[in-house]
């Protein structure tokens, strides 16, 4: 008894060492994380998009609740491009207004001119529509309307010659569509804010893909992630309740790591649809007999408000080979054996990720079907899917190869 009230002393200290931390599910699909501040004055590291970083870049150009820009004037591919900026601790640019249009218009009309293309006045961001022709989406995921800006230039998008695929901007701020191979573009990263100072309270919106962002509290860490995928989780080695406030403290890690043990937070934030399954600390989702292609498939999981399944665990993988076999046989189609899900290589040939942009490892669950991928069908199988019995991945040609699908809520 002696030793429970000690620790309990001890954790009331700590929770006085540390400031509160609130988690409210909000009405548009995205986790608020709110800290309450000491003082006017004080600062939090509030990463709004794109991994951690605690130092602001000197090749970057920061604009104040925006982020960090940079035109790289070397041309490259699109798919080089995504690289680059990923090895910089960003991302290709992705627009999500007209003020961030202007501000990115702005750095690319005051720096070097691009060289080693032949359209110095273009430049490569974060989108394309590689999913399915017309139908433009961010390398997070989203349509150009919900990221919040789909401004195009004069007679854009055009994809001339049956080759345009992926986004690119003017240097007057509006979007065109470009080439991913073949000919080379400067390209445009962004770097979230390292610091930005917030009175009272700062706030944070953070996608998925964001995971890894962190706000650092003394020797702890609170970690977050939203529903982007579907299920709001945060790393933590200790779960407090004090006067009735909950205080999820785990130990600091260094910048970039992934931090370890995701715990589940239970939340009813997902849009609830008497189609889907719900499966606490999961997810919700739905299994499409009717069989479509890939293309399709993400389509119409899409339409429904929700994304192609993408598998994050073990749990995850396992819990999907059962609705299947509860939905029963495959309607239509030509492969009985899979079920398509989210995640492809049509960035680069063998680099996997999910249509949110991480890696399969990031994402949390990297096991393939023996002998997969293969890459049959002429080297064509681009597209990721589930193998009904066994869990785990397979590659399938994402237009041809008709199968079952499974859906996910955001």
């Amino acid at each position: 008894m002696a030793s429970i009230v000690v620790i309990g002393a001890i954790f009331l200290a700590l929770a006085a060492t540390v400031k509160q931390l609130q988690v409210d599910a909000t009405t548009n699909g995205v986790l608020l994380v709110a800290i309450p501040l000491q003082t006017a004055n004080d600062t939090a590291p509030c990463l709004v998009r794109g991994q951690s970083s605690s130092k602001k870049r000197d090749d970057y150009t920061y604009v104040h609740g925006l982020g960090g820009y940079k035109l790289h004037t070397r041309a490259t591919t699109w798919v080089e491009a995504r690289l680059i900026c990923q090895e910089e601790g960003g991302h290709l640019a992705v627009i999500n207004s007209v003020a961030e249009a202007d501000a990115v218009s702005l750095v690319f009309k005051k720096a070097e001119r691009i060289t080693g293309s032949g359209y110095p006045n273009d430049a490569f961001i974060g989108f394309h529509d590689l999913y399915r022709e017309g139908e433009y989406v961010t390398i997070h995921g989203e349509s150009l309307e919900k990221a919040g800006y789909d401004l195009w230039y004069t007679n854009q998008p055009n994809n001339l010659n049956n080759n345009q695929n992926c986004g690119g901007i003017h240097d007057n701020g509006r979007l065109n569509d470009l080439p991913c191979k073949g000919q080379l573009f400067g390209f445009i990263c962004e770097v979230p804010a390292a610091r930005d100072t917030v009175h009272s309270i700062a706030a944070c919106y953070l996608k998925w893909s964001d995971y890894k962002s962190h706000h650092t509290v003394s020797r702890f860490v609170f970690c977050s992630r939203s529903h982007t995928s579907k299920k709001n989780t945060m790393s933590s080695a200790l779960a407090l309740l004090v006067f009735g406030q909950a205080y999820f403290l785990t130990p600091a890690f260094n910048d970039g790591a992934v931090a370890p043990n995701f715990a589940s937070i239970p939340t009813n934030d997902l849009t609830k649809r008497d189609d889907y399954t719900y499966t606490p600390g999961i997810g919700a989702h739905k299994v499409h007999t009717e069989a479509a292609s890939w293309s399709d498939a993400w389509a119409k999981c899409r339409d429904e408000g929700a994304h192609l399944a993408i598998i994050n665990s073990q749990a995850e993988s396992k819990l999907v080979v059962e609705l299947l076999a509860k939905a029963g046989s495959m309607k239509g189609g030509n492969d009985p054996n899979h079920a398509h899900i989210g995640f492809h290589d049509l960035y680069k040939k063998n680099q996997w990720v999910t249509i949110e942009g991480q890696s399969l490892f990031e994402a949390g669950f990297s096991e393939w079907h023996q002998g997969e991928p293969n890459y049959l069908d002429d080297g064509n199988e681009r597209c990721g899917s589930i193998n009904r019995r066994d869990g785990k991945f397979n590659d399938l040609n994402c237009a041809t190869r008709i199968t079952s699908f499974v859906c996910e809520l955001r």
